[in-house]
């Protein structure tokens, strides 16, 4: 992997979910937001202006998409 200078799997899977999320928060694809996504009410030393409060669902429902990228995102 180093020769090649390629970055790992793991590495591009996290930045298509980061580029998607940003497009789907923009509304630059036919993708709506789900309604339990907020801002969070204030911002502190921990969070940035585009951070997410992080919603809680079942064990399974927590490996979806939106759940996971918002939790990627706050990181």
């Amino acid at each position: 992997m180093h020769s090649t200078a390629w970055r790992t799997l793991e590495n591009r899977r996290k930045d298509s979910k980061l580029v998607l999320f940003y497009k789907v928060y923009l509304h630059r694809v036919a993708i709506s937001l789900p309604t339990n996504l907020e801002v969070p009410t204030r911002l502190n030393r921990h969070t940035h202006p585009f951070s997410l409060r992080q919603f809680h669902t079942g064990y399974d429902y927590f490996k979806s998409f939106f759940p996971n990228t918002t939790v990627l995102l706050n990181s």
